[in-house]
């Protein structure tokens, strides 16, 4: 009796070669697979770009009698036998393996292609699946001072060392790119950095510092490293470290004055600090300055005021002026809350302007008289006030966390300082002046 095997009249078969995507000076194994029964024999030809991979070698996959061999032109052959046939649907001819070159995106084109039953006859009827091999510069974080175990705290600047792995093999210019984000990635960046790299560098290690001011409503900060080819501002983020914050600053006295940080008023202050003031460049900066002074004495008088009721109800009735005032401010932000920067000083100007008139100017009054004009005070202020905004905006362009400490703080005490003398003489003039005449008056009759 004479047994024999059956072929299916129209089998399916395909060979292909994958697709991936490596880091430049990386490597990557790339599969060579074949679908169909009873294969014995392939012969593949791949051809791929030598200027952006490197051939290494060939590795054995399900065929136990393999050959390979490279070509000057960007060529690979490999020769797989399986004098049984294969008997599975789909089978690994070979892994090749290659380094990445250059920046780019290499075809994995197979040019010539053999299948062969067992018994030698060819298949003459198959697919060719290309694939594709994609090749990225890349930046990593090797090392960092302070370390990511090390937890930060809220309103303070830091100073981070890192040291940096990368490659950058694009045509033109490039930079990396550092710069820190708080709470989450996808957050505007709170200070930033450029270096400029040149073209063909590979597996270079470079220091870089980058120095942050720790918002104080922040509960995490990041650092991440990207690398951008010529003018881009905008790139996938190569790598980060994360950073835990401690010591987020509470509105000590107005808590202790309501009674609780649920309350109304101490939810607002919170909201209007942490989430306007402290999102812009020059409100974040101010809020250094004034907490350094704030928190110097704020956590003494609050003892106070929690040991004693009659205190309490005194600092209430002097804390909601200046609750009605930083409402007055937050409309005023939220006006021009599309260009946060001007809404920032905006509400500043019209918080510390306010807080002069009702906390300073009215209250001295009865007491100090301005001898100069208030024609002449409002000059003066205007005089002064032009100088400190054109060092403000210079600050804004320089991104100078320094001058803009400076600039802002000075601005606030500007306008309280002027807006102090303007309301005590008007007040005199207007008010007081008046008064004592009719006492007089009043004496002489």
């Amino acid at each position: 009796m004479i047994s024999s095997q059956s072929v299916a009249a129209s089998p399916s078969y395909k060979i292909s070669v994958g697709s991936g995507t490596v880091r430049v000076g990386s490597e990557i194994s790339i599969e060579l697979i074949v679908s169909g029964v009873k294969i014995g024999g392939v012969l593949v030809d791949v051809s791929y770009n030598r200027s952006i991979l490197e051939f290494l070698d060939v590795e054995e996959g399900d065929f136990p009698f393999l050959a390979s061999n490279s070509s000057s032109e960007g060529i690979v052959r490999v020769l797989a036998v399986n004098i049984n046939g294969t008997g599975e649907h789909s089978a690994l001819v070979a892994r090749i393996r290659f380094r990445g070159l250059l920046n780019g995106t290499s075809e994995l084109r197979i040019i010539r292609a053999e299948l062969s039953y067992a018994n030698g006859t060819l298949i003459r009827s198959f697919e060719v699946e290309n694939g594709v091999v994609n090749v990225l510069d890349y930046i990593r974080v090797e090392d960092v001072t302070p370390k990511s175990s090390e937890k930060l705290t809220a309103g303070k600047t830091y100073k981070f060392t890192l040291s940096l792995n990368f490659s950058f093999t694009s045509l033109g210019h490039g930079y990396i790119g550092l710069v820190a984000k708080a709470d989450n990635l996808h957050n505007p960046s709170i200070a930033r950095k450029k270096i400029p790299v040149s073209q063909r560098t590979i597996g270079k290690v470079i220091k870089a510092t980058l120095n942050v001011d720790v918002p104080e409503n922040a509960s995490k900060i990041y650092i991440v490293a990207m690398l951008l080819r010529g003018e881009e501002n905008i790139s996938k983020i190569y790598d980060s470290v994360e950073y835990q914050v401690t010591g987020k600053s509470q509105c000590i006295i107005a808590t202790a004055t309501f009674g609780s940080e649920l309350s109304p008023e101490v939810k607002f202050l919170r909201r209007f600090r942490d989430e306007d003031v402290l999102s812009t460049f020059a409100g974040r900066h101010f809020m250094n300055v004034f907490n350094r002074f704030y928190y110097s004495w704020s956590p003494y008088v609050a003892d106070m005021i929690r040991g004693s009721i009659t205190a309490r109800t005194i600092l209430k009735i002097l804390l909601y002026p200046l609750i009605m005032i930083l409402h007055l401010s937050s409309t005023a932000y939220y006006i021009l809350k599309s260009i946060p920067e001007l809404a920032v000083f905006t509400a500043g100007f019209t918080a510390s302007t306010l807080i002069g008139l009702i906390y300073i100017g009215l209250p001295i009054s009865p007491i100090i008289h301005p001898r100069r004009r208030a024609e002449t005070i409002l000059k003066n202020w205007t005089y002064l006030l032009i100088p400190l905004l054109t060092l403000t905006a210079l600050a804004e362009i320089t991104r100078s966390a320094y001058l803009m400490m400076i600039s802002s703080s000075l601005f606030i005490i500007l306008n309280i300082t002027f807006s102090s003398l303007l309301t005590a003489r008007l007040a005199a003039d207007h008010i007081w002046k008046p008064i004592r005449e009719r006492m007089k008056n009043r004496r002489e009759l």
